[in-house]
């Protein structure tokens, strides 16, 4: 059995990319003993240090780097109902969802059940009139005009869901104007589990989460739901409660190893084909200069000098979380937070923000 965090050099060689870069992510080894922190060298003893007086401020997480493809932070910091947090705390992942979800839909277009300029009308028998054009790539990359709500929240039944998104209105400049939309990624959490034949749970667990090797990853709804660490605010929905807005857009708790493992599965073309991982993390659509979107991930070209992907997630209840990936540079910044927000924003987003340019050797910008 491992008794430490190894560099498992992972050939994440996605064909068809424009450069010959060969992905090797280090990933956790399983079997290793619960609660070890790893502080290794000078740049983790200064972050440890700039992050361990933030708990004494609210901020309770989990905090998980690597650099140059090893990992040299993995710590818990704060308390949860007076637990100590570590990298195996699983905490609510918000947002960060919806790249499970993307990586589903691709998964099923590499199964011949889908396309990704499929339209709505060819999915479902009954789409209004506004909306039948609208296409999975309008939906993955919030492009089709539906608007930014949780419409599904409280609902449980399939159809209801599907009825209820289906009669939203509109928002001006469907199909070419950027507008985030919970409901664009519950609505393919729809599609998943009418194109899969399966529940929309069971389709992601068996094509995404075992092959990956996530083993603290899980979903609301679930009767697992009540091992994920406490939040300050009490959730309007039940943990327990499987409901239609608690799919694809959000609704999957983690842990900072499950979502290194994650990363390295993903971008390393163990779960979908190179084509598939190809379009995810290409910009799909351009927000700004440089910095655009792929299907549930941010693109930006040029961060500190590298590609970078990047992942966020926030929920008023009191989670965050944050990935920021640097396949070229070996460099992953993964934080969890289950304390709520810092007076400036949410806590994982904000420490991430202040972390790079130490990680990178560069001035704070």
């Amino acid at each position: 059995m491992a008794t430490c965090m190894c560099a498992l050099g992972i050939a994440a060689a996605a064909s068809g990319w424009s450069t010959a870069s060969v992905l090797a992510i280090s990933a956790i080894c399983f079997g290793q003993p619960a609660h070890v922190d790893i502080v290794q060298g000078r740049l983790a003893q200064g972050i440890d240090a700039y992050v361990q007086p933030l708990a004494d401020f609210g901020f309770a997480g989990s905090v998980l780097i690597q650099k140059g493809h090893e990992i040299i932070l993995d710590k818990g910091y704060g308390e949860a109902a007076g637990k100590k947090l570590d990298g195996d705390t699983r905490i609510w992942i918000a947002s960060l969802t919806k790249t499970f979800a993307a990586a589903a839909i691709l998964k099923l277009c590499d199964q011949g059940k889908l396309t990704v300029d499929a339209r709505l009308d060819s999915i479902f028998a009954t789409v209004p009139e506004e909306k039948r054009a609208i296409t999975i790539h309008q939906l993955m990359t919030f492009t089709s005009g539906l608007p930014d709500s949780y419409a599904s929240d409280h609902i449980v039944s399939m159809k209801e869901s599907l009825q209820t998104i289906l009669s939203l209105p509109m928002a001006p400049g469907a199909g070419a104007k950027f507008q985030y939309s919970a409901n664009a990624f519950n609505l393919l959490a729809l599609i998943i589990e009418k194109l899969s034949g399966m529940h929309y749970e069971e389709f992601l667990e068996k094509n995404l989460f075992v092959p990956a090797g996530l083993k603290d990853t899980g979903f609301w709804g679930t009767s697992s739901a009540g091992s994920v660490a406490p939040t300050p605010n009490k959730p309007a929905i039940p943990i327990t409660l499987a409901t239609w807005g608690y799919r694809g857009s959000t609704g999957i708790y983690s842990t900072t190893h499950d979502l290194l493992r994650w990363m390295s599965a993903l971008y390393g073309g163990r779960l979908i084909s190179a084509a598939s991982v190809k379009a995810m993390f290409t910009m799909q659509f351009v927000a700004r200069k440089d910095v655009g979107y792929g299907y549930g991930v941010i693109v930006d070209e040029h961060s500190y000098g590298h590609r970078e992907f990047r992942f966020t997630g926030l929920e008023d209840f009191g989670h965050n979380g944050v990935i920021r990936f640097f396949p070229s540079d070996g460099t992953a910044v993964i934080i969890l937070c289950c304390s709520g927000e810092a007076p400036t924003g949410a806590w994982s987003q904000n420490l991430a923000t202040k972390l790079l340019p130490k990680i990178f050797g560069v001035r704070y910008r």
